[in-house]
């Protein structure tokens, strides 16, 4: 609807003679480019596939464990301290350089500055924008030196490139990809505060895996004792369900918010076998943190952390299928990256936030240069490869391998669109914008190729082998 509704506004702002037969020109090439049928979508994915017992099924070994609790602690400290890809943000110092966050911050907005990028109403980002971003950016309000505080979100929240919530795009129709969405926190997400905007809306945080932007209003501030302590907790609940939500009763009446999979939450008790009580952080008046006591559902978490074996982690994957795609986990939902994070962290394993990092974590199996035939890669897979502990990465983009069937390798995964084959206005876009089962075959006979065609490493999250 807000694809047909900028048509609109666009070719009825000229008022010209001719303009409801240029919508129609433009609405009929548009259909002719893009293909958003279901059927046609899954043509390679039979009924069965899209389930969690058909690639069960079919596994070799769904219920070996592939990590005890302490090697996976072992590979988190590995990810952490070897590989530099996340962080545990109370060890920062007690404060950083106000000159490299300034220089850090202005080099960000000259990024955005540079790049042609639109508003939802298709008009262009000018300089006038920008000029309003850098003045509540608040450099003058910068020190040499910046204190580090703490906070826990209270809330979902977004985490910006910019402050501000005004979505900006790559062109004028595309609104699935926010280029200022950088990633989104559950409730209950430690970060560490440095910088303020001048508007005093904006918190500038530093988090496991990023730095960005997010709402002031969303974060109770804490000192690092109080958020190590809810940080380890001696009981906790692993969110297990793509969502679940939590209630300020126990009769699960009062909403509050609802936590996607993988989020950890103090555990305080049960209240008989279908409600646990839970620690949810709120913002005081003054801002800080007080800890307080949510309800929810029993079916939705699990006390402690899931077995990590292939039949866990495709479960969790399959709870998620058919749920939307969101560039950064926008609207409270997640892209291809925060999919596969979040499905392994109910088994305990932090993986980082990006896919290019995520393909940089546990045991390259294997990997493919340029040119490298779609036979061998294939073969490849079949023969090293493992069915919900297997990731696949190829440029901006990382799957969960589930298996081969009749030579062709499946995998699940969120994505928005895929290119397939080629018609009189050129190639096909297909609309998918959700969590699919799919082939590795999709998008063959196409300018950036297949999948198999584009896949570049294959690798297993978990120690050495």
């Amino acid at each position: 609807m807000n694809l047909i509704k900028t048509i609109y506004i666009r070719v009825f702002r000229h008022r010209g003679k001719y303009a409801c037969l240029c919508l129609f020109i433009v609405g009929s090439f548009f259909l002719l480019k893009t293909d958003c049928t279901a059927q046609q979508i899954l043509a390679d994915t039979e009924r069965k596939m899209k389930t969690d017992g058909f690639w069960i099924g079919i596994h070799p070994c769904p219920d070996k464990i592939i990590m005890t609790g302490k090697e996976i602690v072992c590979l988190n400290a590995h990810i952490e301290n070897d590989l530099k890809l996340t962080r545990d943000i109370t060890q920062l110092p007690p404060s950083i350089s106000g000159t490299e966050l300034a220089s850090s911050l202005q080099a960000l907005l000259d990024r955005y500055r540079k790049r042609r990028l639109f508003f939802r109403n298709g008009l262009p980002a000018n300089a006038a924008f920008y000029e309003r971003i850098r003045i509540n950016m608040n450099f003058e309000r910068i020190l040499p030196q910046m204190p580090v505080q703490y906070g826990i979100t209270t809330q979902m929240t977004n985490q910006r490139c910019l402050p501000t919530m005004e979505n900006l795009h790559t062109k004028g129709l595309n609104f699935n990809l926010d280029m200022l969405q950088d990633n989104s926190f559950d409730m209950g997400t430690p970060v560490a505060v440095v910088h303020a905007s001048a508007d005093g809306e904006w918190y500038y945080v530093i988090d496991k895996h990023n730095n960005g932007w997010v709402k002031a209003d969303r974060v109770a501030l804490c000192d690092v004792n109080e958020l190590k302590e809810f940080l380890s907790p001696v009981r906790f609940a692993v969110v297990i369900k793509a969502k679940v939500s939590v209630y300020l009763n126990a009769n699960l009446t009062k909403y509050c918010d609802y936590v996607r999979m993988g989020t950890r939450l103090p555990l305080y008790g049960n209240l008989g076998a279908t409600v646990l009580q839970v620690g949810i952080p709120f913002r005081k008046a003054d801002g800080r943190l007080s800890m307080g006591v949510g309800y929810i559902a029993a079916s939705g978490v699990h006390e402690g952390y899931l077995l990590y074996t292939a039949r866990t982690i495709i479960e969790r994957a399959f709870e998620l299928i058919n749920t939307p795609y969101e560039w950064g986990g926008l609207n409270g939902e997640q892209d291809c990256s925060q999919f596969i994070q979040e499905i392994f962290a109910t088994v305990g394993l932090a993986l980082p936030r990006n896919s290019f990092k995520q393909a940089q974590t546990g045991i390259l199996l294997d990997q493919f240069p340029g040119e490298t035939p779609n036979r061998v890669k294939v073969e490849s897979l079949a023969r090293k490869a493992t069915g919900g502990i297997t990731l696949l990465y190829m440029k901006g983009h990382i799957m969960l391998f589930l298996g081969t069937v009749d030579n062709c390798p499946y995998a699940i995964h969120n994505t928005c669109s895929y290119s397939e084959g080629k018609t009189l206005q050129g190639t096909r876009v297909q609309i998918i914008n959700n969590v699919a089962v799919t082939s590795l075959f999709w998008g063959k006979e196409t300018q950036k190729g297949s999948y198999i065609e584009r896949l570049l490493m294959v690798m297993a999250i978990c120690g050495p082998l």
